[in-house]
């Protein structure tokens, strides 16, 4: 009760933020944005004002339960809140679904990404979803094949891992598990299945297990590559870019690549979004301002992978890889991503079997009661 009760708390200081006093101008519509958006919301031009005030969220730390209690119990401060793509499926049980006209313009697999029964769940802002990245310099040295497939990927490490015993981990990852496993397990297959136990997941999840591959933080997983610690990371693209950007070095001796795939890449889309209950019906002028060509414009001046077709594209590899990747969506509920979670950490954590933890979290998955 006390910690709900000092988010509370917060709830009441960002609604007086947002609100302003009585004889200030006030726009169409009020989002939340979290830190790392701040910088593009503020930089954002409009022929006239703005359609629309940015709040940061404060404290981040705390933004997800921020998050729930806001659209849970229905708060009016604010008509969006800009949020994890992967998210949106946790939050459409208390939000309205944008319109699938808000489709136009984007890239066909990013709206099927966040389709839903009765619309798109949230409105994308920014393409994200994880890349592989690696230092050719190594590849070249000890004459390996450029990492194809999955199965590839894990004999130049078992390779590298014995030819260079004084480094460490030679893989190592900065995605959180649940996406990487999703990705590479659709990559793997060739197809995004809801499924929980598959021959192709076990596969996937004991890669996971072999390698150590714990989510790390960006940087750190940076520094290892540019060590020679790692000899190649699975990383989200805009972390990836950023780091690029700051460390011109590693960048004369690394390439990025799609997530290995015989198939063609397959990688769940993770990009920053807006979902609301107000906005999709009271403000659409808002929400086609937020794909319109001079928002996403300046989103791709920000550094971000913008989501119209149309706007200018960032430079760099990380993003080349992303356009060669195919978008898809988590295909399960919040629940059954708890069980997959639980599933995953039983194996990383708890050496639990890779096939037992996978099959148990099937069997919980099936058995859930029809909603």
């Amino acid at each position: 009760m006390r910690r709900v009760g000092g988010i509370s708390v917060f709830v009441v200081i960002l609604a007086m933020m947002a609100c302003g006093t009585k004889d200030e101008w006030r726009p169409a519509a009020r989002l939340g944005v979290p830190p790392q958006l701040e910088t593009l919301f503020a930089a954002a031009s409009w022929p006239g004002s703005p359609p629309f005030s940015a709040v940061p969220l404060r404290p981040y730390e705390r933004a997800h339960d921020l998050e729930i209690l806001l659209l849970s119990t229905h708060s009016t401060a604010f008509d969006g809140i800009v949020v994890q793509a992967r998210f949106a499926p946790l939050f459409s049980q208390w939000t309205k679904p944008f319109p699938k006209s808000m489709e136009e313009g984007l890239r066909p697999d990013l709206a099927a990404s966040l389709e839903g029964q009765d619309g798109l769940l949230a409105l994308p802002l920014t393409v994200d979803a994880p890349v592989l990245v690696y230092r050719k310099d190594l590849w070249r040295k000890y004459f390996l094949p450029e990492p194809s497939n999955l199965a590839g990927l894990r004999e130049d490490m078992i390779a590298l891992r014995s030819w260079r015993k004084e480094s460490g981990q030679p893989l190592c990852s900065s995605v959180p598990e649940t996406l990487l496993f999703w990705s590479l397990a659709a990559s793997f297959d060739g197809e995004n299945s809801s499924s929980l136990y598959s021959s192709s997941k076990v596969h996937v999840l004991r890669f996971l297990n072999e390698f150590g591959l714990k989510t790390k933080e960006p940087r750190d997983v940076w520094n290892a590559l540019a060590s020679g610690q790692a000899a190649a990371a699975f990383m989200m693209a805009s972390q990836a870019a950023s780091l690029w950007r700051e460390d011109g070095p590693l960048g004369q001796s690394a390439a990025v690549a799609p997530l290995p795939s015989a198939f063609g890449a397959m990688a769940v889309n993770d990009g920053w979004c807006v979902v609301g209950e107000s906005l999709p019906a009271q403000a659409p002028g808002v929400a086609k301002s937020l794909v319109s060509y001079d928002f996403q414009a300046a989103v791709s001046k920000a550094g971000f992978l913008p989501v119209l077709a149309t706007a200018p594209k960032p430079d760099g590899a990380a993003f080349a890889a992303l356009s060669r990747t195919k978008l898809i969506s988590f295909p399960i509920g919040w629940e059954e991503g708890a069980f997959l979670r639980q599933a995953i950490a039983d194996v990383l954590e708890g050496n639990v079997d890779s096939e037992e933890a996978l099959r148990r979290a099937e069997a919980r998955r099936v058995g859930m009661p029809s909603p």
